[in-house]
């Protein structure tokens, strides 16, 4: 129903996974080099590497930038990194079990139907201060194996499955966020955006539910649906793009200007300079690159990659 009222990207990749990778890469238009199996727990992502993010930019613009989710915000050293690249605040299940003292909980932390209420007194906060802003939210309904609150049914046919029910059930969050931002005057002058902070993880059960393997794991397609309200944007673009185009997207739909600042991004702004640029690279750990256009793919052990470059190879079956 949103989709209809938004404009939708078609051809938007995972290149960084999990949570952690995906988070830099979606807010610092950079590949983080740490793999899965480097992140240990109160460790940090990036090492408090001098990335400059959407958040650092926009400061520069006047903007305070949040971040909540219903997890932890201590795990994987979310709050850490994230704090060390411009965000000024930072919430987590710590912080929710203030206000939240009764809400049920689950194994990662709060349900999404509380992050949203949550958020919306958040907004009416932030309404009155009349300073601009940038709120990252960040459901866990949909994380597996599947979560839904007590009261949050879904049809039967969907019922019968927990990973559907968790989609289902943060659906409805969403769409409870949308109409709330929507009653409240917030979606005539903020740009909203739908996506994920990586693609769903191929588990057997992930597998035998979808049964479709180029949906799911290190580089499958991602939604991404955007709402602004100043452009007449296309109601669907197909581009290929990835995490690493969304900050540059944001930054070039609110008018802020990179070219004379430092930054790391190696990413583009899907309504600008990535259709001049028809390739995206991704990363999984430090052993190997993934590359893809739009008519091929591979997956290349870092080494590959290396010697292929210095040699002005290229990279792909269709000359890339």
């Amino acid at each position: 129903r949103w989709a209809r009222e938004m404009s939708v990207v078609t051809g938007y990749h995972n290149v960084a996974s999990p949570t952690a990778n995906g988070l830099v890469a979606s807010f610092c238009a950079t590949l983080p080099a740490a793999a899965v199996q480097e992140i240990e727990v109160g460790g940090s992502v990036d090492k408090g590497a001098a990335y400059r993010c959407i958040s650092n930019v926009l400061r520069e613009y006047g903007y305070r930038s949040h971040f909540a989710r219903g997890a932890s915000k201590i795990y994987m050293a979310c709050e850490a990194s994230l704090r060390s690249h411009g965000f000024d605040e930072v919430y987590g299940k710590e912080d929710l079990v203030k206000l939240y003292p009764t809400a049920k909980i689950n194994s990662w932390g709060y349900y999404d139907a509380t992050l949203v209420d949550f958020l919306l007194k958040e907004f009416e906060r932030l309404q009155a201060k009349k300073r601009p802003w940038l709120y990252t939210a960040l459901t866990v309904n949909s994380h597996l194996p599947g979560f839904a609150e007590a009261d949050c049914k879904p049809p039967a046919d969907i019922a019968r499955n927990p990973i559907l029910t968790g989609y289902w059930c943060s659906d409805r969050a969403i769409d409870t966020l949308l109409r709330g931002m929507k009653a409240r005057g917030l979606l005539d002058n903020t740009v909203v955006v739908i996506t994920g902070d990586h693609a769903q993880l191929p588990t057997r059960k992930v597998q035998a539910l979808i049964g479709q393997p180029e949906l799911f794991g290190a580089f499958a397609p991602m939604p991404l649906l955007i709402s602004d309200p100043r452009h007449r944007l296309p109601k669907h673009i197909t581009r290929l793009s990835s995490q690493l185009d969304l900050a540059p997207t944001l930054l070039h739909l609110l008018g802020a200007d990179v070219s004379g600042m430092k930054h790391s991004f190696m990413g583009y702004s899907i309504f600008g300079e990535r259709r001049r640029h028809p390739l995206i690279v991704g990363r999984t750990g430090r052993r190997s690159a993934y590359v893809q256009t739009r008519t091929a793919r591979a997956s290349l052990a870092m080494g590959t990659l290396d010697d292929l470059c210095e040699a002005g190879s290229p990279l792909l079956a269709d000359g890339s």
